[in-house]
């Protein structure tokens, strides 16, 4: 615990997880990050020269000779950025793909929803009502796992970006935005097809009535059938040879990884993948989840932070429900008087007065209560 805290209050090691992503970002580029850039960039020119329709054709035209198969959806996110990359290709005619500079810019993409998906997590760990030290801690754990460093940071696989709206999913469905839940999952499927398994059993938590369950897994296949209805009929024979049955491969590659581990049955092997993921839909939608009654009324509460004013030189009071800011507040005053008076105490300074010290106002207007608000702070149900 000593180590742990000792970490998370050191800058240094920030410092050096900072050094070390960029060593990474500096000094490796991974040929399927090359590749997914490239396509951003020619993605740019079938807009511009009237060719949408002919991305496909055009990708495995490339430097690589690659085909584009994921949906295009993830592709005009890549276009969007790679706009001045595209403008700098066509005026000083170089190859995106080729170009270091151009290709770190393109690594910059993936960084941001990086620490997109941090800022996240961190939104998240407060509905969670974590303390600053757990979310310090959950922080350090996602930016120094080698699961960020390498792939995102080193290799700048764009994962990371369909990773980060399955979360923003989750998080709506954590603050019961349940609407935009189904829309912001709806594009992470159309992303990547893995968050359909987060998708699913969310729906069953939510969703009891046969119906609408099938209406909103329904709703989570949207982005990613219209994507395809874009393109359907639009392509050429040589598209269609290299192209049109490349997604379908992908897509059952992955799934026949995903079953290969399986556990011997009486009636043949079962596949722990799907096993698991029944036993997690079952769970959800058989799960108990506590639903209001007629009659009920709910009380909703939100977290408001303390407003900042003049009273308090700027700032606002201290939270002295938290251990952590009181011995902060103790460390910049009287540990100060002790340094510099020290000699003094219990003598000509026979104590020293804070005036009305408290833990802000309760169902009242004083301080930056109200006569809805009662005291709060992250961790207080585990500390009171």
């Amino acid at each position: 615990m000593k180590l742990t805290k000792q970490i998370l209050a050191d800058k240094w090691y920030w410092f050096v997880l900072l050094i070390m992503y960029g060593f990474f970002f500096t000094t490796m580029i991974y040929a399927d990050f090359a590749v997914t850039f490239e396509h951003g960039v020619i993605l740019c020119e079938a807009i511009f020269s009237g060719r949408f329709f002919e991305f496909y054709d055009m990708a495995v035209e490339g430097v690589y000779n690659n085909p584009a198969v994921y949906d295009i959806g993830i592709y005009l996110l890549w276009a969007i950025w790679c706009i001045p990359v595209y403008i700098v290709t066509r005026f000083w005619h170089v190859a995106a793909a080729q170009t270091p500079v151009l290709m770190l810019y393109g690594k910059v993409f993936v960084v941001l929803f990086h620490f997109l998906t941090v800022n996240l997590l961190v939104k998240m760990a407060d509905v969670l009502s974590f303390d600053e030290k757990k979310k310090r801690m959950l922080v350090l754990l996602f930016c120094s796992s080698i699961c960020m460093v390498i792939p995102t940071i080193g290799n700048g696989q764009f994962d990371i970006i369909p990773t980060y709206f399955m979360m923003l999913g989750v998080y709506m469905f954590m603050k019961e935005d349940y609407g935009k839940f189904l829309i912001v999952m709806s594009f992470a499927v159309s992303f990547k097809i893995f968050a359909i398994f987060i998708a699913v059993p969310l729906v069953l938590y939510k969703q009891k009535k046969i119906l609408y369950i099938i209406r909103d897994c329904i709703a989570i296949l949207v982005a990613s059938v219209f994507f395809n209805v874009l393109f359907w009929g639009k392509t050429t024979d040589y598209y269609d040879k290299l192209y049109f049955h490349s997604p379908d491969q992908y897509t059952t590659g992955w799934i026949q990884k995903m079953m290969e581990a399986e556990l011997p049955a009486g009636i043949g092997n079962i596949s722990w993948f799907v096993l698991f993921f029944v036993l997690l839909c079952g769970y959800a939608y058989f799960g108990k989840r506590r639903q209001e009654s007629d009659g009920e009324t709910a009380v909703v509460f939100e977290t408001r932070y303390a407003a900042c004013n003049d009273n308090y030189n700027g700032c606002c009071y201290l939270n002295t429900m938290n251990r952590e800011a009181v011995e902060a507040y103790l460390e910049s005053t009287h540990e100060k008087y002790r340094e510099k008076c020290g000699d003094m105490l219990g003598k000509e300074i026979l104590g020293i007065f804070t005036d009305e010290p408290h833990r802000g106002g309760a169902f009242t207007g004083f301080g930056d209560g109200g006569i809805c608000a009662a005291p709060y702070t992250p961790g207080i149900f585990e500390r009171f």
